[in-house]
């Protein structure tokens, strides 16, 4: 992957009565929000007058930290990118008795809900997991390193646990929705000291 992007540039409309105008752009659509979001705080919006006209121009900042979010950024996608591809492995690659033991293949809304999560969370937390099937079908989230926790994505729910001592630890099931997976992940990665 290339540590280049490009910066879309807003077409302008110009309304009549104010002469005032109006931006309209679509930005960073394969970069998830945070990447998109970091990206912006770091452009200048500079308008230089013509005679008739205003064009925005975007400069990057020349920062010692550029190449740093740019790496970063670079990272995040290919984490997310990454744990999509295996997704996708496992959906076509799967069939009945997969393992021998007469295990099922991904079913449809298990493999809908974990694109869902995967796509909606940063890189920078999904760096620490690593997905498999289950043989019921669902997906499970596991973290790579030797932590004791683990996410089960299931057609209307999915449940999740971990566990460092008595008193640090967290487990539940929940109806699946990007903001309850959201939520638990978070409460999952201050357990384990992820953050």
């Amino acid at each position: 992957m290339s540590r280049s992007f490009e910066i879309i540039e807003p077409k302008v409309k110009s309304v009549k009565a104010s002469h005032t105008p109006t931006f309209t752009a679509t930005a960073f659509r394969y970069f998830p929000i945070a990447a998109a979001s970091a990206v912006l705080s770091m452009v200048n919006f500079d308008c230089k007058s013509d005679l008739n006209s205003r064009r925005p121009i975007y400069t990057i900042c020349q920062q010692h930290s550029s190449n740093e979010l740019l790496a970063a950024l670079e990272n995040d996608y290919e984490v997310q990118a990454g744990l999509l591809k295996k997704l996708e492995a496992l959906k076509s690659t799967l069939v009945q008795n997969w393992n021998g033991e007469d295990d099922l293949p991904i079913e449809e809304q298990s493999y809908v809900n974990t694109k869902a999560a995967i796509s909606s969370t940063p890189g920078l937390m999904l760096k620490y997991w690593r997905l498999f099937p289950n043989p019921n079908g669902t997906l499970l989230l596991s973290p790579k390193d030797k932590a004791i926790a683990g996410i089960s994505i299931g057609n209307n729910e999915f449940s999740y646990a971990a566990f460092i001592s008595d008193d640090k630890q967290i487990s539940g099931r929940e109806p699946f929705s990007k903001n309850a997976f959201m939520s638990a992940l978070t409460q999952i990665h201050r357990i384990l000291g992820y953050v």
